[in-house]
């Protein structure tokens, strides 16, 4: 049957858990964040300029998925000591003190952004040492992921970001994407004279199932019949409920089920065989005889998998909390050729595609525990 535990109303989708009340304005975007961006004309010499800025997102997994700032500020405080000609250098980030704040105000509701004792150095996407703040509201500044990509502004600045800063006390989300390396023929690869069989299902629809497991009371031992003698089964579905979890993401099983079926059933699909053979019945081969025209197809699946998302402090990296979690296993015959996990692997784009649903990613393949041969 499903799975719901219950679950603090702590840890929530939505990546939050409290609001500071100390805010007056936006306090219903808990997720929100400023990006501290480097900005130039990309010319050279004495053309050359910057104008470094800060941007104000109120979501950060929309800001993720390449969508637009609310606000933005150019007029900012820089303590750092430069040489050279004004415009020419860009914002000493690093340089700020509690007394003497690299800082601006954003005009769209007036609350200033602060940050000193910011380093240099760090781990993609952990905080770094120093303090921000936004409004008085405590935040949390990072070195930006694989995912950050430059941009161009409106005036034609080429930009990157240099840090990222959201609140202290929200919580993030962190998805992790197992497979096992065992591969689990689905269907036949050649054409036997055992007689035609249906084809089996199209993978993409398989795996368009999982937002019924996941919304739906599910037998894990009945499993979906996916064709070739195999059936598809759910030893886990682990999916918090939704009632009494405000901020709960409500659409995160049809995002579970549009990546697997975008992303993995796609793959998997490429995979299909499709071979024809006359295979002979009886009579003179020479004078006659018949023959029965055989078409069989074949599918190859990873023989499991897990979809797991945690939760943790933002202030606290170390401090995960399953949320949700969804196994699959592929019963019928299993191949210890892994070939079809190299190409998934290859081609999915794990940070790339799941960092806009549900924040920071980690993929592995072999080491699903689920399933054996």
């Amino acid at each position: 049957m499903l799975s719901c535990e219950p679950i603090s109303a702590l840890c929530l989708l939505s990546g939050v858990i409290a609001v500071p009340t100390s805010l007056s304005k936006r306090a219903d975007n808990p997720d929100e964040a400023v990006v501290l961006a480097e900005c130039d004309n990309g010319k050279s010499g004495t053309e050359f300029a910057t104008q470094d800025r800060m941007h104000y997102f109120s979501d950060d997994y929309a800001r993720r998925n390449d969508g637009a700032s609310q606000d933005t500020v150019t007029t900012i405080h820089d303590p750092a000591r430069h040489d050279g000609f004004s415009g020419q250098y860009h914002i000493g980030w690093t340089s700020g003190t509690e007394e003497n704040p690299v800082s601006a105000t954003f005009p769209e509701d007036g609350r200033q952004f602060k940050a000193w004792g910011l380093t240099s150095d760090g781990e993609p996407e952990a905080p770094i040492s120093g303090t921000a703040t936004f409004g008085g509201a405590e935040f949390k500044c990072y070195k930006p992921g694989s995912d950050n990509k430059p941009w161009t502004t409106q005036d034609g600045y080429s930009c990157a970001a240099a840090y990222v800063c959201t609140r202290a006390d929200r919580w993030i989300r962190h998805t992790s994407v197992k497979f096992d390396d065992k591969i689990a023929q689905v269907g036949s690869k050649e054409a036997s004279c055992s007689g035609s069989t249906p084809a089996p299902l199209d993978a993409k629809e398989v795996f368009s199932k999982f937002k019924d497991i996941a919304d739906k009371s599910w037998n894990a031992e009945s499993g979906i019949d996916i064709g070739g003698g195999c059936k598809m089964v759910f030893p886990t579905v682990n999916v918090p409920s939704a009632e009494g979890m405000p901020g709960y993401d409500t659409n995160t099983p049809q995002k579970m089920a549009d990546i697997f079926v975008e992303h993995v059933g796609a793959k998997i699909e490429e995979t299909r065989t499709h071979n024809e053979r006359n295979c002979f019945l009886g009579g003179s081969q020479f004078g006659g005889g018949s023959y029965d025209h055989v078409i069989q197809e074949g599918v190859e699946y990873p023989h499991g998998g897990r979809f797991e998302i945690t939760t943790a402090k933002q202030s606290d990296p170390k401090s995960l909390q399953v949320q949700m979690q969804v196994d699959f296993r592929v019963d019928c015959s299993c191949e210890s050729d892994s070939g079809l996990l190299n190409t998934i692997r290859n081609s999915l784009g794990l940070v790339g595609w799941i960092h806009p649903a549900f924040g920071v990613v980690g993929a592995a393949i072999g080491l699903y525990d689920g399933a054996t041969c």
